[in-house]
Order: structure tokens, then sequence, then C-alpha cells
């Protein structure tokens, strides 16, 4: 009994600490940090090969752990995919919109489900597949699994309804009903827009069907180039003031990668903090594709 204590007391202090130091750097993880990524990937083999040690340093008497855990890591392992699956599928409403799960957009609240998902299917995954190998190397007593449904048919099942799931995906993306790289929506940036405003006590814009009436075009000419310079045509061509009685209007543009990234450059510029802070404006309208958003405030 000392000798086996005394076995498996280091990989098990290994274990623990190499899953610590795993953790602390994946909270932590930064694109401009690639130390953090290589803590994670170094700590993630050490951890793996010290619960196999674990496992293997086992009595033969608790061998049967082996398949206990080999069929829990597979439950969870099933879990965490139609977690990760049911989450994609909710965040881009069926595959029919582009997602931003940057800061301050709409799919925000689903980054950390899917992230812990796909972590915790990652993880379980491996362990199903080394509990499964040392099973069958150690000759680990097999028990009868909940529902009489084995590790081995659990991975059959999992299988299937992720490659189910993944030709679907890439049959809608050929199709052409979802594409990536679109992003946030101008209702993500309008949100963050006014959640500004109400909170320095200014009056919240809103939504002007007139100030929307053909917004794209305005949009596809800020993508070619044309910014500012062409607005007057823009405003004198499609009748705003003219037609619709606006007294003043301002346009502000702006190419980022997320909502926050958005409003977090135009309160750091003077005039355009200026214009989002700007009591006298009453209307807006905005759009948002491709990482550009025009936006247009005025007032009559």
């Amino acid at each position: 009994m000392t000798k086996f204590k005394s076995n498996i007391f280091i990989p098990l202090a290994s274990w623990i600490i190499s899953l610590v130091f795993f953790f602390y750097a994946f909270f932590n993880l930064d694109k401009d940090k690639p130390i953090y990524l290589i803590i994670c990937l170094i700590t993630l083999i050490i951890g793996l090969v010290s619960f196999s040690l674990i496992l293997i340093f086992l009595d033969k008497k608790h061998r049967f752990f082996l398949s206990k855990i080999n069929n829990l890591s597979s439950y969870i392992w099933f879990t965490s995919t139609m977690s990760f699956i049911i989450v994609i599928l909710l965040s881009t409403k069926g595959l029919t919109e582009d997602p931003c799960y940057g800061p301050g957009c709409s799919e925000e609240n689903y980054l950390l489900p899917m992230i812990g998902s796909l972590f915790l299917g990652f993880f379980s995954f491996l362990f199903t597949l080394l509990t499964g190998l040392l099973r069958i190397i150690a000759r680990g007593e097999k028990i009868k699994p909940l529902f009489n449904f084995g590790s081995v048919k659990v991975g059959f099942l999992t299988f299937f309804i992720a490659g189910i799931f993944t030709t679907y995906f890439m049959g809608t993306i050929r199709g052409g009903s979802f594409r990536i790289g679109g992003g946030y929506t101008a209702f993500d940036v309008l949100r963050l827009v006014n959640e500004h405003r109400k909170s320095n006590g200014i009056n919240e814009l809103k939504l002007s069907e007139e100030l929307c009436d053909n917004i794209v075009s305005r949009w596809k000419a800020i993508k070619e180039g044309k910014q500012h310079e062409g607005f007057a045509e823009w405003v004198e061509k499609e009748g705003i003031q003219k037609i619709y009685g606006y007294k003043d209007l301002v346009e502000l543009y702006i190419i980022a990668d997320s909502p926050k990234d958005a409003l977090d450059f135009w309160l750091k510029s003077p005039s355009h903090k200026l214009q989002i802070e700007n009591k006298k404006w009453k209307d807006v309208c905005a759009y948002s594709n491709e990482r550009i958003t025009v936006m247009i405030m005025g007032y009559n």
C-alpha cells in the first residue's frame, strides 16, 4: 500500500499543478502575449501524461475505475458537443445570420458557453480516448454502462451528429444562406450609442424611417472610398432635407471589428465625441456590414 501511494503521489501532484497553471493561462490568453498559449499547450500535455500515470499506477483491484471514467468522459463529450452545436444554432438563428461575439455585440453572451463547451468537449474527448486505450492495455474490468450505452456507442453517436451538423454547416455556407465575415449589425452599434447617451443624461436617438431611406447606397459609397466629401451630394439626391424637413444632419463612419471598438474610437476623437453626445440630435439611422458602419443623425 505504501509503495502504491508513493508511486501515485508524484503524477497526482503534477496533474493538480498542471491544471492550476492551465486554467490560469487559459483565462489570460492574449494574442499579444503568446507565452500564455505556450503554457496552455505545455500544461495540457503534462496534465494528460500525469493523469495517464495515475491510471497506470492504480492497483489492479481498482482498474474498473478506468471503465467508469471512460464512460463518464464519453457522456460529457457527447453533452459538450450537443451544447456547442445548440449554441452555434442559437447564436446564428439556425445558420441564417452571421454572428458577432465581440464586446457590445448581440451574441456576446453566447461566447462563454461556446468556448466552455468547446473546451470541455475537447478535454473530455481526450480523456475518453486516453482511458479507452488504457482500459484495453490494462485490461480494465468491464462495467455495465448507463442505459447500456457504452463509450464506443456514445463515440459513434457523437461523431454521427457532429458529421451531420458539419455537412449542413458547409452546405449552408456554399449555398449562400449563411456567410462568415459580415460581423455585427447596425442595431448593435445604435444600442451602445444610446446606452452611452443615456448614461450621460442625454436623450436616446430614435430610429428614423426617413434617414434610413436608401442608407445602403451611402454605405456602398463609403466602402468605395467616397467618405464625408460625398455626404452633401447624397443628402441632396435623396431629398432628406428638402422632402423630410431635416434642419441639420451629421454623418459618422468607422471600420471596426466590433461595436465596442467603433464607439471607443468615436469617443476618443474629440470631434466625433461631440457629435455622439450632442443633445440636438433626435433621429438616427445606421447600417453595418463587413466591419464598416455608417451612422447618420439629424433633427427637424
